[in-house]
């Protein structure tokens, strides 16, 4: 028994470190794959150490640097995570050395993080283990990391699976079991997802709300609302500095929403077929409306998910019996929301027919920029699907579980690194050294500094920090004496 248990250690632990290696191959280079927005990360490394060598702690805001679309980089696109990459910048890495040094450790979390939340899920480290593939080397996180260098919906990807688990245990009432709360892990997805993107955010905010809608009977039970009070209060608690300087830029004057609210989205929609492929292409074309799929962005859900929602459905249609009540309903519920999510995303969803017939919503519509952003919720929902197919069969059929999961495992590593091998042997790279040669490129280093710490920062700085390390404390403790009794 002593050697199956640590054969399974073993078998998690490669497992891991192949997804690892797989996700970050393009930087394990001496180049930087020049993602749509490579330069305008660069750049913001760039700033943020000119910044601080010229003004030290004191910079906390950067309100006057606004792209074309109108988004400051400041809280639309959190600064928070960039300063890893700021971090090896001052210790005299080069610029790629270290934002390749911060993505690979975006990638080792991501997928730590995965793992750890599919497993306390599902109860089952090898579930765990096929969630954290299926969901880290997702075409979508792929061609958002390497084909985009979308920097802030990729960190957001490494925090959601923390509030899944958190918004899990709430509707089960089930906060309290485990050693960290499960209302801390909701508190801490929601902070790192609010600091990484503020669309990704919101759109994370929606699914909430409607899950909360969804288990509205819940809302009678004490120990629910006493989690869901435990949350917000400590997520105000935790960020309260950086809603008072989002708060201070909104009321400066220089935010700007987007000035363009008359801007046509649809033709940047995915047509059907791009969704479900096999093996992308790497590609820069994102107006897929007018070009079709010809040189197309490599953007879509892959045949993975495909597999997974139509493995599914065929337990659900053929082997009813043997899906219980619950899987059932959680089956559904997660093939519902990801499927409008994702019909949300096409190019037949009429996106800019809303927009022109309600213009109180137009600047909102725009301001996605895309609607493949949308993505962003199947990607998460259906990995949970494909996790709870397997749970079906390996309750059912325990001597064929090992050939779907090892299949859904080859099968996502298969689809994933053959785009990922697309984008290096076809997207264009570069060798960037200094800060020099981002502005060779042409992008500006946005070193416009028009945010200042006062009293007031400092004080709720302090507020968060003590906030966030009491609950530490108060969690350890907890598991402590959890400890003891066991």
């Amino acid at each position: 028994m002593e050697m199956k248990r640590d054969q399974k250690k073993i078998n998690i632990m490669l497992g891991c470190v192949a997804l690892m290696i797989v996700t970050s191959l393009p930087l394990l280079t001496d180049f930087l794959v020049v993602g749509t927005k490579l330069y305008q990360q660069l750049s913001r490394v760039e700033a943020l150490v000119e910044g601080i060598r010229q003004f030290g702690i004191t910079m906390w805001a950067k309100p006057e640097w606004i792209d074309p679309a109108g988004l400051s980089f400041a809280h639309q696109y959190g600064d928070t995570f960039l300063y890893v990459a700021v971090a090896l910048r001052m210790l005299g890495f080069s610029v790629q050395a270290a934002f390749r040094g911060m993505l690979l450790l975006v990638n080792v979390f991501t997928v730590l993080v995965a793992y750890y939340s599919f497993q306390r899920i599902w109860k089952d480290t090898y579930t765990g283990l096929l969630g954290a593939a299926v969901y880290c080397t997702a075409i979508y996180r792929c061609a958002l990391l390497y084909g985009e260098t979308e920097l802030g919906e990729v960190l957001a990807i490494l925090f959601i699976p923390l509030v899944i688990v958190g918004v899990y245990e709430l509707l089960l009432g089930s906060m309290e079991e485990e050693k960290i709360p499960g209302w801390v892990l909701l508190t801490l997805g929601l902070t790192g997802v609010l600091h990484a993107q503020m669309f990704a955010f919101v759109v994370v905010c929606i699914t909430l709300v409607i899950a909360l809608f969804i288990a509205v009977k819940k809302w009678k039970e004490k120990a629910f609302l006493a989690s869901l009070g435990k949350t917000a209060v400590s997520f105000m608690v935790w960020n309260v500095a950086y809603l008072y300087t989002a708060f201070y830029y909104v009321k400066s004057g220089q935010f700007v929403l987007n000035p363009f609210a008359g801007q046509r989205i649809q033709e940047k929609g995915l047509q059907v077929a791009q969704l479900f492929m096999g093996f992308y292409q790497a590609g820069p074309s994102h107006d897929f409306g007018t070009q079709g799929i010809s040189e197309a962005a490599p953007i879509g859900l892959g045949i993975t998910m495909l597999a997974g929602v139509i493995a599914f459905l065929y337990l659900l249609l053929i082997y009813s019996d043997k899906v219980e009540k619950q899987e059932k309903k959680k089956g559904l519920v997660l093939l519902i929301v990801g499927a409008v999510f994702m019909c949300g995303s096409l190019l037949c969803f009429p996106w800019d027919a809303i927009a022109r017939t309600v213009p109180a919503l137009a600047g909102i519509i725009t301001s996605m920029q895309a609607p493949w952003h949308l993505l962003l919720v199947p990607t998460l929902l259906f990995s949970m699907l494909i996790c709870l197919t397997y749970q079906v069969v390996k309750r059912n059929w325990a001597e064929y579980s090992r050939y779907y999961g090892l299949g859904m495992f080859v099968l996502t590593l298969l689809c994933s690194g053959y785009l990922i091998a697309n984008l290096l042997y076809g997207m264009d790279f570069v060798r960037c050294y200094s800060l020099e040669d981002v502005v060779s490129y042409g992008a500006a280093t946005g070193a416009v500094i028009a945010g200042y710490a006062g009293t007031t920062w400092y004080l709720l700085q302090v507020v968060s920090l003590a906030g966030f390390i009491g609950t530490l404390v108060m969690v350890l403790r907890k598991a402590r004496k959890k400890e003891e009794i066991a």
